[in-house]
């Protein structure tokens, strides 16, 4: 069963045809409002039944309406129309977009939210809204927060993020400013926001890559993979107590945030424990040792790998990788234990004195292998 916009659609597609005049023969604002009140009594009156839930009906009108309010605006923006049929088309399309607002608001249950914003509803949010928007984009602003983050936020609450706005979008900014607002006397850190969207179930793809980015700096700056293992499951353990709240995903085309979360912190437990299983059947099948060392300084060891890598010897490229495996498995004759600073730092400052060191090592290195050519 659906409400009957055949005698909306009638007017619309008459004004279309430039014969308006064959349809409305009395006031055409008035007969618009009218029968758009009679659509919102036929919606009360439904009763459901074994064959259609109150929401699949709901579904259906709303379908129905975004879709006749979609080619409205097309219209509107592409057709050469009279003042009096622009008219007729604003006043059905701002009456279609007030009972959707309307439906939203007192059958909450069955409103589907993935329903797309025209450009006159996102209008009317920013504009309501306003003051709301720009108090909570201040607080933002002023917050101790990276700038990807603040900038996801901004256009989360201006409904500017990349995909078509929805009525999700709408709902989600809302608690959010609600959300800002109640934290105003008291700044709120940059974890404490991340945790607040995974509860809020943003998963938009740019929050995503900025929890991606953010665990994986601070992964690198674990030296010891003990320690790199032991921050991931304090990870996942927090990831696992964050309450989700039972509400539709931001994002109705993209895997739930706590979901994809999940998967990365699992991949990145997976690869450590087959690096750790590697490492393991190296050192008992004496293969490597599983702690050694050399002779050289922390700074000439540095500079030591760091031609490796340069010449094709090592063939990792991504430079923390390869820190963190030389720190973990050699000692020099300076310490037994070399911090992930010092190495960095003699890996990318080479003194000419490491260079002279090093050089007479490869030199001996080199004079050995002639000889043995």
């Amino acid at each position: 069963m659906n409400i009957e916009l055949s005698y909306l659609r009638q007017i619309f597609e008459s004004i279309m045809d430039n014969s308006i005049v064959t349809v409305i023969e009395d006031d055409g604002e008035l007969d618009i409002l009218n029968e758009v009140n009679r659509l919102k009594q036929r919606i009360h009156s439904f009763t459901p039944d074994k064959n259609l839930t109150s929401e699949e009906f709901i579904s259906i009108q709303l379908s129905s309406i975004s879709r006749l309010i979609k080619e409205l605006e097309d219209a509107l923006n592409q057709k050469e129309l009279s003042q009096e049929n622009r008219k007729l088309l604003l006043t059905m399309l701002t009456s279609l977009e007030r009972m959707l607002n309307y439906l939203w608001r007192y059958f909450p249950g069955e409103f589907d939210l993935s329903i797309p914003l025209s450009k006159l509803a996102i209008d009317e949010y920013r504009k309501d809204y306003q003051k709301k928007i720009e108090d909570s984009i201040k607080y933002i602003l002023n917050l101790e927060v990276s700038q990807d983050l603040q900038d996801i936020l901004i256009e989360a609450l201006q409904l500017r993020l990349s995909g078509t706005p929805t009525y999700n979008s709408i709902s989600f900014s809302l608690g959010l400013i609600g959300y800002l607002e109640s934290n105003i006397p008291n700044p709120i850190t940059e974890k404490e926001i991340a945790i607040t969207l995974i509860s809020r179930q943003f998963n938009h793809p740019r929050f995503y890559e900025f929890c991606r980015s953010a665990i994986t700096e601070k992964l690198n700056k674990m030296s010891v993979i003990s320690d790199h293992y032991r921050e991931l499951i304090f990870m996942r353990k927090t990831l696992i107590q964050i309450p989700i709240q039972k509400k539709p995903a931001y994002s109705s085309s993209s895997e739930t945030i706590f979901h994809s979360l999940q998967k990365l912190l699992d991949s990145e437990l997976a690869f450590l424990k087959e690096l750790d299983f590697m490492n393991t059947e190296l050192v008992n099948s004496g293969l490597l040792d599983s702690n050694y060392k050399v002779s050289l300084s922390v700074k000439q060891l540095a500079f030591y790998i760091y031609l490796n890598v340069e010449v094709g010897i090592i063939t990792e490229q991504k430079a923390t990788r390869v820190h963190q495996y030389i720190i973990s498995h050699v000692s020099t004759a300076e310490k037994d234990d070399i911090s992930e600073k010092s190495f960095s730092n003699g890996y990318y400052v080479h003194s000419p004195e490491d260079i002279r060191k090093v050089s007479e090592k490869l030199a001996r290195m080199l004079a050995i292998a002639q000889e043995k050519y």
